[in-house]
């Protein structure tokens, strides 16, 4: 045996180490022994309880939730440090990279894997006649998206129409899986709180 050697000394777990931290909550001392040995891992990561729909109200805040995530980090190589930097006919481009931002934060971990049973949920928009929106009472006339477009087999520049494939959606509501989210109540949050990212994807 060496002179200086341990004998029976067991590295400890950084579970173990942040238990540890937090049972010294009474006594710096030992909270800075720990942060001096294990550096900022030291110290337990602080949980935040609220809803992800209570945390993630704006973009910055779906950016702030993923941290150091690839989604974060593909949207500012291509958006924030492209130079020259991108227009506004790249709109739907970075409404896109924000919406997958977003649809991440809002699943907390879960992506859809497209097997038997698995239901998975998206925004669902509607195309309404000026008729219909003047029907409509205050709550259901805040709801609406107004905008302009040409009315060719269903309404080409709609959100939601009935017999084209060549607008965003339709009758039979075709999405991209990075934007699909895991409950009927995180999509109807997703595309009213962020309904003006999803008109940038939608219309460009």
């Amino acid at each position: 045996m060496k002179e200086n050697e341990a004998v029976g000394f067991k590295q400890p777990t950084i579970e173990q180490v942040q238990a540890a931290f937090r049972n010294a909550g009474e006594n710096p001392e030992i909270q800075q022994l720990l942060r001096d040995l294990y550096g900022d891992a030291a110290e337990p990561i602080q949980v935040d309880p609220r809803p992800i729909t209570e945390r993630v109200k704006t973009f910055e805040d779906a950016c702030a939730v993923l941290g150091n995530h690839a989604f974060v980090n593909q949207y500012r190589r291509i958006v924030e440090e492209q130079n020259p930097p991108m227009d506004e006919t790249a709109k739907d481009i970075v409404a896109y990279l924000k919406l997958r931002i977003i649809a991440a934060a809002l699943n907390e971990g879960w992506e859809p894997k497209y097997v038997k049973g698995e239901e998975k949920w998206w925004p669902w928009y509607w195309l309404y006649t000026q008729k219909e929106i003047d029907k409509m009472n205050e709550k259901q006339r805040a709801k609406c998206v107004l905008f302009g477009g040409s009315a060719v087999n269903g309404a080409n520049a709609g959100f939601a129409f009935a017999y084209t494939s060549y607008a965003p959606s339709f009758t039979h509501a075709r999405v991209g899986s990075r934007l699909c989210v895991k409950s009927e109540a995180l999509a109807e949050y997703f595309g009213t709180q962020f309904i003006k990212i999803w008109q940038d994807f939608y219309f460009g």
